[in-house]
């Protein structure tokens, strides 16, 4: 008699473990899935810009932009971005994705957005972007982010891009100017 009570709560506690295990992974999996839907931000379909790249450029771009109280959607690859929760808190819709390939780009609206900036780590990959985008919206703004300051303008003119900078050619003014601006070791000691 013990032996099938024995058998019956073992029955039981086992029904109710694989029970509690089976919920609680319902919850971890489709809480998340849940939580990503309903925290997506929408897409915008007009006057709106679209950045290209989520990196340390890309952030600080979308940064100003939200401040200034554009609306932005971003198109990034890696879907283990270290930004994608920065951008995600400013309430900026992000499409997982290439960039470069007209249906991503048809998935942030390119036709009715204000400009595109393709402001990835690869040159290459930028200029396929702005190219790609200008097939799609001829008249759209785009601007280019490109590592070699010698290119940069030959890339403008031979492809009709809005701009093309190149970070180092606009960061170097800044640090000359701190130069002439903030008072050198020798000036601090002498007084």
């Amino acid at each position: 008699n013990d032996i099938k009570l024995f058998t019956v709560v073992l029955m039981l506690v086992g029904a109710a473990v694989i029970g509690i295990f089976y919920a609680l992974l319902n919850d971890i999996v489709l809480g998340t899935r849940l939580q990503q839907i309903w925290s997506t931000a929408r897409v915008p379909q007009r006057h709106h810009y679209i950045v290209c790249g989520l990196g340390g450029v890309g952030i600080e771009i979308i940064r100003q932009l939200n401040a200034s109280g554009h609306e932005v959607v971003v198109i990034e690859r890696d879907p283990n971005n270290r930004f994608l929760s920065l951008a995600q808190s400013l309430k900026v819709p992000v499409i997982q994705g290439e960039a470069n390939l007209a249906a991503t780009l048809q998935l942030a609206y390119v036709e009715g957005a204000s400009a595109l900036l393709a402001v990835t780590s690869n040159d290459v990959t930028n200029l396929e972007i702005a190219l790609t985008a200008k097939g799609l919206s001829a008249k759209l703004p785009v601007i280019v982010r490109n590592q070699n300051p010698q290119f940069a303008p030959m890339a403008q003119r031979v492809f009709d891009f809005e701009a093309v900078f190149s970070p180092a050619e606009l960061a170097a003014p800044s640090f000359a100017c701190l130069l002439y601006t903030s008072p050198s070791p020798r000036d601090v000691e002498e007084s």
